[in-house]
């Protein structure tokens, strides 16, 4: 390390030492690299997560020969990779979990065809074997009889691994429960318990601490019953609504949300076949909506606690046998946000966002020295959720404690030493959080990444600095699309365009002028959503390459909220003006044209901020995709931001429009790629959005 680097890290050490969303739910197809190397296309195979060596593995099923397969695979997150060494015999409707306490995927039953017979009527391996990362070994135990299709999930907290029901050879039903504590399997006599069934989907609840079973059937009889096992007995549930009966579905436990996913399945004469997902919470199920995987059964499925992501794998659709690898992520995400930029001679301070399935975990944050990589960093005793973003073996600073129900975790303030020698040092904030019952351990899914600097941005942008703070957002005198009225906190703070950015500036970042009415200090406009946008980035890129941007901070256009906070600018009337407006306050049309085109940018007053042209002149984009009423939900929301939608929203009126159409409220949306005389657009410096 430079010698400059050392005594400015070692000063701030000093100083530190002393100052001690609605869930977005996408399901996606992955395609593995090289796309060539996969494992064939194959059902009721068992999947399940080594957090140790911190991939996915995968072992068994059939193909569509009804052929049993032995062959093990390992997916990385990225691409398979096909394992040797001894492995067990090949099988189908086994099911394996990973033993965190143990570190090892512990592998029990499954079938194996019969001579002339291949799938109905199957001999059962009651056999348990153990991976260790280096190779499968067969546990010499007894416990229970050989069977398939059972229901197998880890128990954390208890250390235990739970199994219960299947089918042994010749069509033998079970509704026996075992547990498996790496030395033994134990039957466990329960007072009450799901009748005999094969094909439930099971896993474990770490939020409830406890086991959920789902469905299942017996000769032709289909279950849609939900039960949980807390260690000692079974309760069956009775939720408002439940997926339909079936079998053969597949359920893995999202931790970063908090819920277990239930997908596909079928009857038993596979009419229909479900191409469906559920999310359990605890208390009722919810059907998730979108994109699905094909309608499929004897699905594989892990959840990938490193991309945070749930792995579907394989099965059988109307079309025959499936190879294809599908991720869906309930973008439960920890993130990290800038609350006080890193400028000399100030304080420094960011959040943790969590959400309130992390309530009551201990959180660590960690001030390190920069590191430009993600890693997966393997703690014993520990299972790590999420990457390692910071240089664990330079911390600058360090801080503890618990997390509350608020969501939001401010950081410790970091005072950073008035001097030119620490401009462009850079450092890294994460936190993580553990759940000390189940010994999980989350890490942020993002880092910040802050270099320090002077604190001046660009004079010639004009921007003017926004505090965080609350505010009514919507109004009672509007569409449906603007109501109904509620508190919006805006949580960091920003810097907002004094003015809509004018012909010269635009002209001066893209090269171009696509304006209808020519002139330098005129509003832009006839310029896209697409266009602002890319004029946005090339800004960012050029005010950082000269140094006036601060990190964890971009150009981009305001959310709606963000605007709707500035225009508005602690006014609660339809205008920032009052309860009309008038020719001699901004730039519009009411029975006639106040102007007739576009007019001068800071031509009228100001508003309370110091922020002119907020109402008329020309539309301004916002980020947002548009989603009807949608955004405006009852009770109070913190930075708000619709990311999809095939429209985008506009704000502010503009010289053609009749004053109402100019409110602080009201809402628009255009096609990201229309653009006319009347649209252009301001900016922000504000905090690069998760």
């Amino acid at each position: 390390m430079p010698r400059l680097r050392l005594r400015i890290a070692f000063a701030l050490l000093a100083l530190c030492c002393l100052a001690t969303h609605g869930i977005a739910q996408a399901w996606a197809v992955i395609t593995p690299s090289p796309a060539t190397l996969a494992p064939i296309a194959r059902n009721r195979a068992a999947m399940a997560y080594d957090a140790a060596r911190g991939r996915t593995v995968l072992f068994g099923g059939y193909n569509a020969t009804a052929a049993p397969l032995g062959d093990f695979w390992a997916f990385n997150g990225t691409g398979w990779q096909q394992l040797g060494g001894t492995v067990p015999a090949p099988r189908w409707g086994h099911s394996m979990v990973y033993d965190s306490r143990r570190e090892r995927v512990v592998l029990f039953g499954g079938f194996q065809p019969s001579p002339g017979n291949p799938i109905p009527d199957a001999i059962g391996f009651g056999d348990t074997w153990e991976y260790d990362g280096f190779g499968w070994t067969q546990v010499a135990t007894t416990g229970p009889s050989p069977r398939g299709d059972f229901g197998m999930a880890y128990d954390p907290i208890r250390q235990r691994t739970v199994l219960f029901g299947g089918a042994g050879p010749s069509t033998t039903y079970h509704q026996d429960t075992w547990e498996w504590n790496g030395v033994a399997w134990a039957q466990v006599n329960t007072p009450t318990g799901p009748s005999i069934r094969r094909g439930p989907a099971m896993a474990f609840d770490l939020e409830r601490a406890e086991v959920v079973l789902f469905g299942g059937g017996v000769v032709s009889t289909l279950f849609g019953d939900t039960w949980t096992y807390n260690g000692t007995t079974w309760t069956q549930r009775a939720p408002a609504t439940s997926p339909p009966a079936r079998w053969e579905s597949t359920m893995a436990f999202d931790p970063l949300c908090g819920e277990a996913m239930l997908q596909g399945g079928t009857t038993f004469n596979y009419q229909p076949i479900f191409a469906d997902s559920w999310r359990w919470n605890g208390t009722t199920w919810t059907q998730v909506v979108g994109t699905q995987p094909s309608a499929r059964h004897g699905v594989a499925a892990a959840f990938d606690l490193q991309a945070g992501r749930s792995l579907w794998f394989g099965g059988r659709d109307s079309a025959g046998f499936r190879s294809d690898l599908w991720g869906w992520s309930g973008n439960c995400w920890r993130t990290m946000t800038t609350v006080t930029p890193a400028v000399a001679g100030q304080t420094a301070q960011y959040r943790y966002n969590y959400p309130a399935t992390a309530t009551n975990n201990v959180y660590l944050e960690l001030w390190t020295l920069r590191n430009p990589n993600a890693f997966s960093l393997p703690i014993p005793g520990f299972v790590p959720v999420g990457l390692t973003r910071v240089d664990v073996f330079f911390v600058l600073l360090q801080a503890a404690g618990l997390l509350g129900a608020s969501g939001q975790q401010n950081s410790v303030p970091f005072a950073i030493p008035n001097t030119s020698a620490v401009v462009g040092f850079t450092y890294d904030v994460q936190d993580l959080d553990i759940d000390l019952a189940s010994n999980y351990l989350y890490w942020a899914s993002n880092d910040v990444e802050a270099t320090v600097w002077s604190g001046s941005l660009n004079p010639a942008l004009n921007m003017v600095a926004i505090a965080p703070g609350t505010f009514q957002m919507g109004s009672v005198l509007t569409y449906t699309t603007a109501y109904p009225v509620h508190a919006v906190t805006i949580s960091s703070p920003f810097w907002m365009g004094r003015d809509e950015v004018t012909q010269a500036q635009y002209q001066a970042v893209m090269g171009s002028n696509p304006s209808y009415f020519p002139g330098a200090q005129l509003p832009v406009e006839h310029v896209s959503w697409n266009s602002a946008v890319a004029y946005c980035d090339a800004l960012t890129v050029q005010e950082a390459a000269a140094g006036r941007l601060p990190s964890g901070y971009e150009y981009r256009l305001p959310t709606e909220a963000e605007w709707e906070y500035c225009c508005r600018a602690g006014t609660t009337t339809e205008w920032n003006v009052g309860n009309s407006l008038s020719c001699g306050q901004a730039n519009f049309h009411d029975g006639g044209y106040c102007v007739g085109q576009t007019s001068l940018v800071g031509g009228y007053a100001a508003n309370a901020w110091g922020l002119r042209d907020m109402h008329g002149n020309v539309f301004e984009w916002c980020l947002d995709g548009w989603d009807g009423a949608t955004y405006y939900q009852a009770g109070a929301v913190t930075d708000p931001y619709v990311q999809i939608g095939p429209y985008r929203v506009l704000r502010g009126g503009s010289w053609g429009n009749y004053s109402f159409a100019c409110r602080s409220a009201i809402r628009s949306f255009v096609d990201p790629s229309g653009a006319n005389y009347s649209i252009g657009f301001r900016v922000v410096c504000a905090p690069v959005l998760p």
